[in-house]
């Protein structure tokens, strides 16, 4: 079992983190049919770009050189009208976390292409602050343990997402 320690600066918390449970990616999302060839990020040069302001994408966006070359940037609260605005054309590509886009994705009869953005990667895990619940931290520690070991985790991910985002 692999555990992971955090101290953080800016609150003086020491905090036990579980192993990964989930990687997820920045993301462009176009529809299949769009016209606009989006394959990469060097593609968002004069488009309309929409961004879901709850997503760490936002940022990653935001601190990239790509951002001054969209000829437009709306943010959008809710990622049903971030698709919506996709879907009617009022923008030419969604920038956000890999998770939400397949979440909503993997339920939508339209099509639409994903593409790896390469601006960032992270993991997910679950922290315990030590010395509280030291008991519930290694229980819910071994259940993400068996769940990689038997490959249950890989299933809860295609399900949810469509892929194994392990």
């Amino acid at each position: 079992m692999t555990y992971g320690i955090l101290a953080s600066k800016s609150c003086l918390l020491t905090d036990l983190f579980t192993p990964v449970y989930l990687t997820s990616k920045s993301v462009i999302v176009t529809k299949n049919a769009s016209k606009k060839n989006i394959n990469s990020l060097a593609d968002i040069r004069g488009k309309r770009v929409g961004v879901y302001t709850v997503s760490s994408a936002l940022y990653y966006f935001r601190n990239s050189e790509q951002y001054d070359l969209a000829t437009k940037v709306e943010y959008y609260d809710s990622l049903n009208v971030l698709f919506t605005a996709l879907d009617s054309n009022n923008i030419d590509a969604i920038f956000t976390d890999e998770i939400y886009a397949l979440a909503i994705i993997k339920n939508s009869k339209n099509s639409y292409k994903v593409i790896d953005s390469t601006l960032n990667s992270e993991c997910f895990a679950v922290a315990f602050p030590i010395n509280k619940n030291n008991d519930v931290f290694l229980t819910v520690s071994s259940a993400i343990d068996k769940a990689v070991t038997d490959g249950t985790i890989d299933e809860i991910s295609k399900k949810w997402f469509g892929k194994n985002l392990y």
